[in-house]
C-alpha cells in the first residue's frame, strides 16, 4: 500500500509535528487505513449487488475515518463509492445524492497531486433479452480495474461516466447522454485513450437501450480497437461480450458466435469467473435465439459451475432462471417450477424485488 504524499494531512503532520513518534505512526496508519478502506470497499462494492450490500458498513467506516483524520481525497472517493453501492442495492435517491456530492468534492481537489483509487463501477444492469425471451437479463456493462490509481481530476471524468449509468438506470436517457458527452470531452482534452474507450462502452449501452443497434455496435468496435492496442484483456473480453449481445439482438448469429467464443477463451485463460460467467449467459442467449436448446443447456450448466464458488446469489439466480426457461421450452414444467423457486429464494435473500417479481411472473406460466 502506497503511503500518502506530503500534500496530505498525514504528510504535513510528518513534516512539521514535534509531537511523539507514536502519534505520527498512528496518524500514518490512519492514512493507510482510510485509503485502504476506500480501495477495498470500492473493489467489494463494484462486483455485484451481493457484494455492495456487504461492503456498505466498511465504506461507512472508511469514510468516517477519512473525515475524522482530514483526508480530503479519501473522503471524496468514499462518498462517491457509497453512492455507487447504494445504486447497486437499489437505493437510487441516496445514490444520486452521494454520487453528485462525491463528484463535487473531487472537482474541488482537481489540482491535487494525490493519487486515489479509481472510481470503479461494475454495475449489474438489467437489459432486454435477445431472441424474444421474456424477462430481463443481467448485463455487466464495463469495469476499470479496482487497483488503478488516478488523480482527482481523472476520477471526475470516470465518475461522470458512471453517473450517466445511474441516470440511464433511472430512465433519464437525455441526462445520461449529456453526462457521457461531458466525460468524453474531459478525456479527449487530456488525451486519455483508455478513458475515452470507457465512455464509448457506456455510450454503446445507452444506444442499445434506445434501440440504435448500428450506433451501439460502432461505439463498441471503436472501444475494442483502443483496448486491443493497449493489451487490456479484460476490457477486450467485456467489449466482445457486449458485441455478442448486440449481434444476437440483430440476428447476426455467426458474428455473435465468433465474438463470444473469443471472449470465453480470454476469460478462461485469465481464470476470470466474473467475465466468463457473464459471457456464458450471453452464449446461452445466442443459443436460445437460434433454437439450440442443447447449446443453451451446455452454456448455462457451465455458468452454474463457474458462478457457484463466487457465492453471488443474484448471479446464481440469473443462471437458474435461464435453466428454468430452458425447462419450460422442453415441456418440463415441474423442473422449471423447482428451478424458479430456488431462483426466487436467492433473489429474496438479497432483497431484490425486481428479481422476485420476474420469477413470480414466470412461475405463473410454469403452472
Amino acid at each position: 500500500m502506497r503511503r500518502p504524499r506530503s500534500t496530505t494531512a498525514a504528510g504535513r503532520w510528518r513534516a512539521g509535528s514535534s509531537g511523539p513518534r507514536r502519534a505520527t505512526a498512528s496518524r500514518s496508519r490512519s492514512a493507510r487505513n482510510a485509503h485502504g478502506g476506500a480501495r477495498c470497499s470500492s473493489t467489494a462494492s463494484s462486483g455485484s449487488r451481493d457484494a455492495a450490500g456487504e461492503a456498505l458498513p466498511w465504506l461507512e467506516e472508511a469514510l468516517a475515518l477519512a473525515r475524522r483524520e482530514g483526508f480530503a481525497e479519501a473522503a471524496a472517493i468514499g462518498i462517491y463509492t457509497i453512492g455507487v453501492a447504494s445504486w447497486i442495492v437499489g437505493d437510487f435517491d441516496r445514490a444520486e445524492q452521494l454520487v453528485a456530492e462525491g463528484i463535487d468534492r473531487l472537482r474541488e481537489l482537481a489540482d491535487s497531486p494525490e493519487r486515489i483509487p479509481a472510481p470503479v463501477n461494475i454495475a449489474e444492469l438489467r437489459s432486454t433479452r435477445p431472441g424474444g425471451l421474456p424477462g430481463l437479463g443481467v448485463v455487466f456493462e464495463d469495469s476499470l480495474h479496482p487497483l488503478v490509481e488516478v488523480t482527482s481530476a481523472t476520477a471526475v471524468s470516470y465518475a461522470l461516466a458512471n453517473q450517466a449509468g445511474l441516470a440511464r438506470a433511472r430512465g433519464d436517457l437525455v441526462r445520461a447522454r449529456a453526462l457521457l458527452e461531458d466525460s468524453a470531452a474531459r478525456f479527449e482534452e487530456c488525451g486519455d485513450a483508455a478513458g475515452s474507450a470507457a465512455v464509448g462502452v457506456r455510450r454503446a449501452y445507452l444506444e442499445l437501450a434506445e434501440g440504435a443497434l448500428p450506433a451501439a455496435r460502432a461505439a463498441l468496435e471503436e472501444a475494442l480497437e483502443v483496448r486491443r492496442g493497449r493489451g487490456d484483456r479484460r476490457g477486450v473480453g467485456l467489449v466482445l461480450a457486449g458485441l455478442g449481445l448486440i449481434d444476437t439482438t440483430a440476428g447476426e448469429y455467426a458474428t455473435a458466435e465468433r465474438e463470444l467464443a473469443e471472449a470465453r477463451d480470454l476469460f478462461r485463460r485469465a481464470g476470470d469467473r466474473w467475465g466468463l460467467g457473464s459471457t456464458l449467459w450471453r452464449t446461452a442467449d445466442l443459443a436460445f435465439a437460434r433454437g439450440d436448446l442443447d447449446g443453451a443447456q451446455a452454456a448455462l450448466e457451465e455458468a452454474r459451475a463457474v458462478v457457484g464458488p463466487t457465492q453471488r446469489e443474484r448471479w446464481m439466480a440469473n443462471t437458474l432462471a435461464g435453466l428454468a426457461e430452458l425447462a419450460l421450452l422442453r415441456g418440463e414444467a415441474d423442473r422449471a417450477a423447482t428451478l424458479l423457486a430456488d431462483a426466487r429464494d436467492r433473489y429474496l435473500a438479497r432483497d431484490d424485488a425486481p428479481g422476485v417479481a420476474e420469477v413470480d411472473e414466470r412461475l405463473l406460466r410454469a403452472r
